[in-house]
């Protein structure tokens, strides 16, 4: 949290808490670092006497050094009072105002580890109160639709320039399985965001590998995914350029979470990913590679995610 307020402070932002004085002010600000290439995004928005809002974005890459002094390319956006109002209303929808500035540490920890994803500050300021929620890759809820629709319908970024951790909520029945969803637009050569949703009641168990096509830097880690492309008369799987040998290794996913992943793809066209999971902890088998075999262990299930299109590199 100091962290992001000395940064704040040297880009010359205003400070919400400071504003709190001013009863009739009504102020949000989104601030995320963003990893790995360690870039700070901040989108404040600022409610005008007439309900219309001004919202303020800009980027600061690879933010090292908060204390240096920085001169971010500021770009301001009128946003209509139908729009500030379901915003608004999305905020008040969340519970922000009552939310624990720190999440509470859970007792059970997911066995899993998160790859590249953000840290989230989101300030508010209204009736003279001031509030502020700092999480680590929140899981999808009200709270990230909110910021959401503030980064996206608002702030105007786009579906590559949101921060990992901003996805909309899976519209599906809980329990009802895994969901992959993917980050577009999609550009050939350009690393983009995929996303394994857990929507079961209990953990489930995969396979990550560190070598091939797919991974966007030396030392990623992505889901051994099945890569298709749509050929004459049905879909056919891409063999990855190079082995994964002893990268693989299965991992977790705990029971209602979301991980996400930095993924790449060379040639532009139609794809499709497919995963196999099984929905429980993989046993520990000494010298047998239980991920070359994941889809003939008992209860194993695959799950595909909806078409999407790779463009030309830019």
């Amino acid at each position: 949290m100091p962290y992001f307020a000395e940064f704040l402070n040297s880009a010359d932002e205003p400070s919400l808490l400071a504003s709190a004085q001013d009863q009739a002010s009504v102020s949000y600000r989104f601030d995320t670092w963003l990893m790995p290439y360690a870039s700070f995004r901040v989108i404040r928005f600022s409610l005008n006497s007439d309900g219309t809002a001004t919202v303020v974005k800009f980027l600061l890459p690879r933010a090292i050094n908060p204390s240096a002094t920085v001169k971010p390319n500021k770009v301001d956006v009128n946003v209509s009072a139908e729009d500030a109002a379901k915003f608004r209303a999305l905020v008040d929808s969340s519970g922000f105002s009552a939310m624990p500035t720190v999440e509470p540490p859970n007792p059970t920890p997911p066995k899993y580890y998160v790859f590249d994803g953000a840290f989230w500050v989101f300030e508010g300021l209204r009736g003279g109160t001031y509030h502020v929620v700092y999480r680590v890759n929140p899981n999808a809820g009200p709270f990230t639709e909110m910021v959401h629709f503030l980064a996206k319908d608002l702030a105007g970024l786009n579906e590559r320039e949101i921060p990992p951790g901003m996805w909309p909520p899976v519209n599906s029945p809980p329990n009802q399985g895994v969901t992959i969803q993917i980050s577009g637009p999609v550009s050939a050569e350009r690393p983009f965001a995929v996303r394994v949703v857990n929507q079961r009641s209990t953990l489930i168990s995969f396979c990550v590998a560190c070598a091939g096509t797919t991974v966007p830097s030396p030392g990623a880690s992505v889901p051994a995914f099945d890569v298709q492309r749509p050929g004459p008369k049905k879909w056919g799987s891409l063999l990855w350029s190079s082995d994964t040998g002893s990268c693989r290794a299965p991992t977790e996913l705990g029971p209602r979470e979301g991980q996400e992943f930095l993924v790449k793809l060379s040639e532009p066209g139609r794809y499709r990913v497919r995963l196999s999971y099984v929905p429980r902890s993989l046993p520990a088998l000494p010298g047998v590679d239980v991920c070359a075999k994941l889809n003939g262990v008992k209860g194993a299930k695959l799950v595909t995610s909806t078409e999407f299109e790779v463009l030309p590199r830019e």
